[in-house]
């Protein structure tokens, strides 16, 4: 959940990440909301995140004619819009990221979040500590010295390379990753199918 929100501060324009984060924790943005920003979305041609934005512009703004449920949607959207835009005017800014990261876990209520989902104690805790893991981590690429940019965007990339290496060491086995062409840029894989490579599909 973490990692997508640092996916979608970084591009807001991934929207696998968005939707994976929208309504974590909880924040009211029901199936109708959605279905309007996808419908919004496919008209513009445009990414969720930038649908979002559009339909609470003020120019996207429907007026007095909504109810008060439409205008509660709104306001969530609005909100949603601001939270992400806001990290990411930190994150790219001068400053602890991993600072950075422990504001917005607080901000979205994360910790009680995790709680909730998880009764059992001793999962909760377990999801905690990951958590914490991956901010330490934030800190300890930052204060290296050797690390050459200590950005978000390469922090990114860098975790997606260990991470696959991981899972590589892990069984061994030949597999197929599926991901975006943007996701699969820089990660040095040794052969990359693009699907759908058509005049009128790519480019886009």
């Amino acid at each position: 959940d973490i990692l997508s929100y640092l996916r979608l501060v970084a591009n807001p324009d991934d929207d696998i990440s968005l939707l994976r984060v929208v309504n974590t924790p909880r924040r009211g943005i029901g199936k109708k909301s959605l279905e309007a920003v996808v419908q919004t979305a496919r008209q513009r041609e445009s990414s969720l995140f930038s649908a979002m934005s559009a339909l609470v512009s003020p120019a996207g703004d429907q007026g007095p004619g909504r109810g008060a449920r439409q205008d509660k949607a709104h306001g969530v959207l609005e909100e949603f819009v601001a939270l992400i835009e806001e990290y990411r005017r930190r994150f790219l800014g001068a400053g602890k990221l991993s600072a950075t990261l422990s504001a917005l876990i607080e901000e979205i209520g994360y910790w009680d979040h995790l709680v909730q989902e998880n009764p059992r104690g001793a999962v909760a805790r377990r999801k905690l500590a990951n958590v914490e893991g991956l901010i330490d981590s934030l800190a300890a690429y930052q204060e290296d010295p050797d690390t050459v940019d200590p950005g978000l965007y390469d922090y990114l990339n860098r975790i997606s390379l260990l991470t696959r290496d991981d899972r590589d060491e892990l069984d061994g086995q030949q597999k197929v990753n599926l991901m975006t062409i943007h996701a699969a840029k820089g990660l040095e894989f040794d052969t990359v199918f693009v699907a759908g490579l058509e005049e009128g599909l790519v480019p886009h």
